[in-house]
């Protein structure tokens, strides 16, 4: 027997009372919720007001056949199992019973009581596994339209993105300074066409590249990088190296952006603006001492030029020390002398700025 977890309602038509009462008595005891009626109009007000699952129905009523009840009733409650009782075994009458009143079984009399109760039992069955069918189309139908409308969504959220990264592309186009920007695994995905001009790259050879490549030491980078990014610090001072090798000594500014999941510093997106630090003016190809110093190590080993360059880098160290020292003496004379705050205040101000003038180009030497 079937398993069920409310009591089914059975609706039995037929004009014998007493077949009426035993049917009752029967299908009241297999669990259902059994209710009679003796005509076709009696079937009618039982059907206005409640909710059946199966019909078994007498061909023979009072006021309407069988199969013109059945016909009658199909189409306003088509999930409703029919069967039909009928005594008349000519081929004519069963096929007006299936072709007009679509039933699911037609049973002769007299009746078994063992076959009526196995074909209620299947007409409920197969009526639970059209209903669950039917929730199930409905139930997929709605997911569908849900999925139509995420759909539509994501069509427009993706023509929303295009329309972002031709917008960024044109901005990062216009920008005069060269622009990165990596992905987590600190692979280039845009550049701009100032960077492919700066580092001697067509655009697209630079996208997919590893940013730290391109300078001169990529370990170097990466610890400036771990050091910008404890720090909050976004610009450093270090050499990036050009397709055909010239070391060109740049100011690389960051803008870091941190995952929502992981924060340590192999998961950061980054943007690498590069900014050309400039020659000093003496470096001038037209300048004559220039092309003097260029004549005269153009014979040189560069064992040599080597060494000439440490040279220059340890003076150039050893004069930015001399020349904090003597801005530190001349802070004490100021102090010593009592010149008046205002004009200490000025004097200093001034001071700062030669000395600022001055470890720039000491800097840029070094680098240069």
């Amino acid at each position: 027997m079937m398993k069920r977890t409310a009591r089914p309602n059975l609706l039995i038509i037929d004009d014998d009372p007493v077949f009426r009462r035993l049917m009752g008595v029967m299908f009241t005891q297999e669990g259902y919720s059994v209710a009679t009626a003796d005509s076709a109009e009696s079937a009618f007000k039982l059907l206005s007001s409640h909710s059946f699952q199966v019909a078994v129905v007498d061909y023979k009523l009072p006021d309407l056949n069988g199969i013109e009840f059945l016909e009658r009733i199909k189409h306003t409650y088509p999930d409703m199992m029919r069967i039909l009782i009928t005594a008349h075994t000519s081929e004519d009458v069963l096929l007006e019973a299936i072709n007009r009143g679509e039933v699911y079984r037609y049973i002769n009399k007299p009746v078994h009581t063992g076959l009526l109760r196995s074909t209620v039992e299947q007409a409920l069955a197969l009526h639970q596994l059209t209903i669950s069918r039917s929730l199930m189309v409905k139930e997929m139908d709605e997911r569908n339209r849900e999925l139509t409308l995420k759909n539509e969504e994501l069509k427009a959220y993706n023509a929303l993105i295009s329309e972002m990264k031709i917008q960024q592309d044109r901005i990062l186009a216009s920008l005069p300074d060269p622009y990165l920007l990596t992905r987590s695994d600190r692979r280039i995905v845009r550049c701009n066409p100032a960077a492919a001009n700066l580092l001697g790259y067509k655009r697209p050879e630079l996208v997919g590249r590893i940013v730290g490549e391109l300078f001169e030491d990529p370990a170097e980078f990466e610890k400036r990088l771990a050091e910008s990014s404890s720090t909050r610090s976004n610009a450093f001072e270090i050499n990036m190296r050009r397709k055909e090798g010239e070391l060109l000594a740049v100011k690389v500014f960051l803008s870091i952006f941190r995952s929502h999941i992981k924060s340590d510093i192999n998961n950061l997106t980054i943007a690498v603006l590069a900014q050309k630090l400039p020659r000093r003016p003496f470096e001038k190809v037209d300048d004559p001492l220039y092309k003097e110093a260029s004549k005269s190590l153009a014979d040189k080993p560069p064992e040599e030029i080597q060494n000439i360059f440490d040279s220059m880098v340890a003076a150039v160290k050893d004069l930015t020390e001399r020349w904090k020292e003597a801005m530190d003496i001349f802070d004490h004379y100021l102090e010593d002398e009592g010149i008046p705050p205002s004009e200490a205040k000025a004097i200093r101000k001034a001071t700062d700025e030669v000395t600022n003038s001055v470890q720039t180009l000491l800097q840029t030497v070094i680098l240069d």
